[in-house]
């Protein structure tokens, strides 16, 4: 009777879904890479590499990081976004996040500076839309590294799961170096290879 109760709770518990290969997978992406498949029916997103900041069953959010729009003075971002910084000498590396509210910026950054309403998303990774991060970024005493994306990708509750069954999408481990060294024109191409080596 003890085991028959037991099996019956064993079977009700969620599982994690599993590889081909036995390997467990997150149920959630968040601190992982999107990589659009080759086949990619949306023109926006082909080629891209997406880093995901939140995923949950109400749906995902993640920042296109290989869209690169310019390489920016910190002077010059303080004044387009009205922020009331004393910018350092600089410049920030301003990407398309997505299609999404293309006016508001997400701050992808390296956790050795972590801000009010920074969010640890992966090893040595972390995201804020809180301006008070972009101001740190834009005097210079704000984290080692960071991006601004402007805008971001957005999925509703299911929406992601569907595109990743269809095979609209990769998915591959993210570093910090991955996500702040890479050449953005050679991004998609390095995660396609570590795709066929995580394979």
């Amino acid at each position: 009777m003890v085991r028959l109760c037991l099996l019956a709770v064993l079977i009700a518990l969620p599982w994690t879904s599993t590889s081909t290969a036995g390997e467990a997978k997150p149920q959630y992406l968040i601190g992982q890479l999107l990589v659009a498949a080759p086949s990619m029916p949306d023109g926006r997103f082909a080629g891209t590499v997406i880093y995901m900041c939140e995923h949950s069953a109400d749906g995902a959010l993640g920042l296109v990081i290989n869209r690169s729009l310019a390489k920016m003075p910190a002077e010059m971002i303080a004044e387009n976004f009205g922020l009331d910084a004393d910018a350092a000498e600089g410049a920030v590396n301003v990407v398309w996040g997505g299609p999404v509210e293309f006016g508001r910026g997400f701050v992808l950054h390296s956790t050795d500076h972590m801000g009010a309403g920074s969010l640890r998303t992966g090893e040595g990774l972390a995201y804020s839309s809180n301006p008070q991060m972009l101001i740190d970024v834009l005097e210079g005493h704000g984290p080692s590294k960071a991006l601004l994306a402007l805008g971001y990708a957005g999925w509703g509750a299911g929406q992601l799961e569907s595109e990743i069954a269809r095979d609209d999408w990769l998915t591959v481990p993210a570093d910090a170096a991955f996500v702040f060294d890479s050449v953005p024109d050679e991004m998609w191409r390095a995660a396609m290879d570590q795709y066929s080596i995580e394979l």
